[in-house]
């Protein structure tokens, strides 16, 4: 119907313009004038049913105010206004209506519904699993998704299934537990073998040296280590940190060692190398700046947590909803934070 307007004005507009290049009477100059006005009603028509909602409290005002400007500048006017409909009408978005359709809980558990991320959280891994009188199916599910997560929590989730009442959960979480350790171990043994080579620099060196302590580090950070063997983990971890940094100094070796002395509950001695991992610019404050601000609560340095809280806004982007709220607790998003 607009499409209908628009083409039905341009006739007339057409047939107005034709009078005016073959009349020079007066009666010639009123049809002149009133094909003028016929046609600029007839777009205009369809050009204020396009205007947004915002600005129709005043459309009466507003299509006089058009009309009255377009017909005094005659075609210049009408071509303007012809432009502008054309415009706000390709501009328009078809919006299609899909009815809703519904579902049951059996649907989503069957998977008929795709979509990416995870099924479940963490949270309800964790309930599911540690529920005595769950379902065994669900039970199995949660081991499978705790698999693929790999975070120190899924790791201890798997642990526990270890002592399930269920033969197969039992089974199902020794041979997840097994994989991971597999994983490890080999990744471990494959990165020992490339140190080995010869005509390294010292940046493929230190870039060696720490991943082996990167992956001795994820043993105790995942719990995959038992507990006598943790510290023996640590301590090599922090070996092969120290190794990577007198080969050739990077941010990432500097972070690990700090978060080895905090694991030690050394934050005195884990300051320093945040502090010098911070020099680095192009390296993401997310990096270092929470274990900062960690030592300083720990040291009851509360200003000092509002300047470096203050001073990187690139906290502002952290996901995770508990960080997020101390960051804006400690910005003052919420209050002074004097002290």
């Amino acid at each position: 119907m607009t499409v209908k307007y628009i083409y039905t004005s341009m006739l007339v507009e057409t047939a107005s313009f034709f009078f005016f290049l073959n009349t020079h009477s007066l009666a010639g100059i009123t049809s002149i004038l009133t094909l003028h006005s016929i046609g600029l009603v007839l777009l205009l028509i369809p050009l204020l049913s396009l205007v947004p909602k915002r600005f129709k409290k005043d459309l009466k005002k507003t299509s006089l105010a058009l009309f009255m400007l377009c017909f005094f500048t005659l075609y210049l006017g009408y071509i303007s206004l012809l432009v502008l409909t054309v415009y706000l009408l390709r501009k328009q978005r078809n919006l299609e209506f899909k009815p809703f359709k519904f579902f049951s809980i059996g649907d989503l558990l069957d998977e008929d519904i795709q979509f990416s991320g995870r099924r479940f959280g963490e949270g309800s891994i964790f309930a599911v699993s540690k529920a005595e009188d769950g379902s065994k199916i669900l039970k199995e599910r949660a081991i499978l998704f705790a698999s693929d997560i790999k975070s120190s929590l899924t790791i201890n989730i798997l642990k526990e299934s270890l002592s399930s009442k269920y033969d197969d959960i039992r089974l199902y979480a020794f041979s997840v537990v097994s994989k991971i350790e597999k994983e490890f171990n080999e990744n471990l043994h494959r990165l020992k073998e490339e140190i080995k080579k010869k005509n390294l620099t010292d940046q493929e060196r230190s870039e060696l040296l720490y991943n082996i302590a990167s992956q001795y580090y994820d043993f105790v950070y995942f719990n995959i280590v038992d507990e006598e063997f943790r510290e023996f983990f640590i301590e090599e971890s922090f070996y092969y940190a120290k190794k990577s940094l007198e080969s050739y100094e990077t941010p990432e070796a500097l972070i690990l060692l700090g978060k080895i002395y905090l694991k030690r509950n050394m934050p005195e001695m884990a300051l320093p190398y945040f502090i010098s991992a911070s020099k680095y610019e192009n390296l993401n404050p997310l990096k270092y700046v929470p274990y900062i601000a960690e030592i300083y609560y720990r040291s009851g340095l509360y200003r000092d947590i509002v300047e470096i809280v203050n001073k990187y806004p690139q906290l502002k982007s952290i996901a995770n909803p508990d960080l997020r709220f101390m960051v804006d607790f400690w910005a003052g998003s919420y209050g002074s934070t004097d002290r």
